[in-house]
């Protein structure tokens, strides 16, 4: 299974980089990060991407994540959720056979380290949870692990030279 995964830094920014990027290289799963839209502020051809299941789950002006699926993957719609700990769309999930997909996009801490480090708590013990279900866990996205911001401006762009957030 292809898992992609892009910090598009405002999805109506990157609205034909992205669907270029899905006709082309076509991922089975895609976690978006940073989308920085309500559900209603996506751009209408990217709502409903052809030949995925779509979920968007943003508030407005920053943060939010998607995760889209491959039909072929799901022949009926997945259930798509978030854990109790997502208090600022930050993750959203959905099972494809005993695989949980998860699209993160985990807080920076520059304002609020210890956020962070609850936040990274509050995922080690949803994954845990996972595993000890009999689920194998695949959270993907924008783990800012570095204080210095660095981001690809596209999936197939250079690699930074930090270990900032990176489309894999």
């Amino acid at each position: 299974m292809k898992i992609a995964t892009w910090n598009v830094n405002g999805i109506r920014a990157r609205e034909a980089q992205v669907r270029e990027w899905l006709a082309s290289d076509r991922p089975d799963a895609v976690c978006l990060q940073e989308i920085k839209a309500r559900p209603e502020q996506i751009p209408e051809l990217l709502f409903e991407s052809e030949g995925y299941w779509c979920y968007w789950h943003g508030a407005g002006g920053y943060s939010g994540v998607a995760l889209h699926l491959r039909k072929e993957l799901c022949a009926a719609r997945p259930v798509f959720g978030h854990p109790a700990f997502d208090l600022e769309t930050r993750i959203v999930t959905a099972d494809v056979g005993d695989l949980t997909i998860a699209s993160v996009y985990v807080p920076n801490g520059g304002k609020d380290y210890a956020a962070k480090l609850r936040f990274l708590e509050a995922l080690g013990a949803w994954a845990g949870e996972m595993r000890a279900a009999g689920r194998s866990a695949r959270p993907r996205g924008c783990f800012a692990r570095s204080r210095r911001a660095t981001r690809r401006t596209s999936p197939s762009a250079p690699a930074p030279p930090c270990s900032g957030c990176r489309a894999s």
